[in-house]
């Protein structure tokens, strides 16, 4: 995947070309460092203790099949095209419009990495007999710079050493919660499924599985187009596989026995200090992930809001010191309550780019292997408008200003409206003249 020039290109403001590219392999055990996340244990457990094993068996089944089915198509446009999510985000919102997901992305990359290194600091801490985490929280930050540094190919290659790790420790905390008494699953697994849990347990999951799609593009690009249906199937299809199935069985398996929804208690019990360092381990590998995306997403949006030019490794140090003072100032709750306006909006993203390459561009985005996209246009109303007003309207059914009735469903009315709006505007609303070259 080196660039002309020889170096570790990772073309952050421009397409990959066709000598930056390679095998499906080295993105895929990149993009792995997020799929073994604790959080998609994490969301299956809460469904299974909160709703049933039931409805959380029909939860996973969807959260694999539609993450799959989405990631595919993302995944077969960026292979196509070379251009990652933030390229996509131009070619759908136009140049100037897309600095807003730019920075939304970056931003939400920004909070995920700061909420996850405090597990990863109190991990160290409990490791190291209590060292203050006033040291731990900006080494930690600090200290990834350098595995990021050097983009995809090494993050592939770090990625695959350590999904050893995760793989030994997590098959020994699978064997061990297999002594002892039968999983206690009273009241649980008796819980049948309903319309109405069904709704709420797939509400729970969705952020997360528009999101984890979404992000498939900025690994995907790096894959050939001549092997682009094994790209596709590894980078779309198996990825998501282990984040939501395999890890998603887990998380009902070991809700089930140790009848706790958070991980690092159920993982701490069953290996001890060794679970401590399969949480260390989980939680370095998806923030390595968080602090690449952010650092091209802010690359991106500084690059058309400014006439500055900046190069992604200065971007990835000024990610790596401001995760550091926020988690050094204890910042990190002020701006959590903020996810979940940008998961919606993520959601909303995601389908609006989905209903484009499938519907409303959908020859130009089939012949994009062929220059399709030569230039961006300034603006997009008709998908800027779509955005704006689904995304508005799902955060207010989420804040229950349409009865509490149908909050649990905010997630699926944002989807719908956004769809339906971009169809509709698709040809009623202008867009402004193309300005901008790839």
């Amino acid at each position: 995947m080196a660039g002309g020039s020889g170096n570790d290109e990772d073309y952050a403001t421009s397409p990959v070309p066709f000598y930056g590219r390679g095998s499906w392999t080295t993105p895929f055990f990149a993009a792995l460092g997020m799929a073994t996340a604790l959080i998609y244990m994490q969301l299956a457990s809460v469904v299974t203790l909160q709703y049933g094993l039931v409805t959380a068996v029909l939860t996973v089944a969807y959260s694999t099949a539609a993450s799959c089915g989405v990631a595919m198509v993302i995944a077969c446009a960026a292979i196509r095209t070379g251009f990652g999510i933030n390229l996509m985000a131009r070619a759908v919102l136009g140049a100037r419009g897309s600095v807003l997901f730019s920075l939304l992305f970056g931003f939400t990359t920004l909070v995920y990495f700061a909420v996850e290194a405090n597990i990863m600091g109190a991990a160290i801490g409990e490791m190291t007999g209590g060292l203050a985490l006033t040291f731990i929280l900006p080494a930690v930050a600090i200290g990834m710079i350098p595995l990021v540094w050097f983009g995809m190919r090494f993050l592939g290659k770090f990625q695959a050493m350590t999904l050893i790790v995760y793989v030994v420790l997590l098959g020994a905390a699978l064997v061990l919660s297999l002594k002892g008494a039968a999983p206690s699953a009273a009241g649980v697994a008796a819980m049948g499924a309903s319309p109405l849990s069904l709704i709420g347990a797939i509400g729970i999951m969705n952020g997360l599985v528009f999101v984890t799609a979404l992000v498939t593009a900025d690994f995907a690009r790096f894959v050939r187009q001549d092997i682009v249906k094994a790209g596709t199937v590894w980078m779309g299809g198996v990825f998501q596989l282990v984040a939501f199935g395999v890890s998603g069985v887990m998380g009902i398996w070991f809700a089930l026995r140790y009848q706790v929804a958070n991980p690092g208690v159920y993982l701490v019990t069953a290996l001890g200090g060794g679970g401590a360092l399969l949480a260390l381990a989980t939680q370095l590998r998806i923030n390595l992930a968080n602090m690449y995306l952010g650092s091209i997403a802010f690359t991106n949006a500084v690059e058309e809001m400014t006439p500055l030019r900046p190069p992604r490794h200065l971007m990835v140090v000024i990610f790596g010191v401001v995760a550091a003072l926020v988690l050094l100032l204890h910042a990190t709750h002020m701006i959590e309550a903020a996810l979940n306006v940008i998961g919606l909006f993520s959601l909303c993203f995601t389908v609006l780019i989905l209903v484009d390459i499938l519907v409303v561009r959908r020859e130009k985005w089939r012949n994009a292997g062929d220059s399709a996209f030569t230039q961006f246009a300034a603006w997009r109303w008709p998908a800027i408008l779509s955005l704006l007003i689904s995304s508005l309207l799902g955060n207010m059914t989420l804040w229950g200003t349409f009865g509490p009735s149908i909050v649990p469903a905010a997630s699926i009315i944002a989807g719908v409206l956004q769809a339906a709006l971009y169809v509709a505007l698709s040809h009623r609303v202008p867009t402004r003249s193309n300005v901008t070259a790839v």
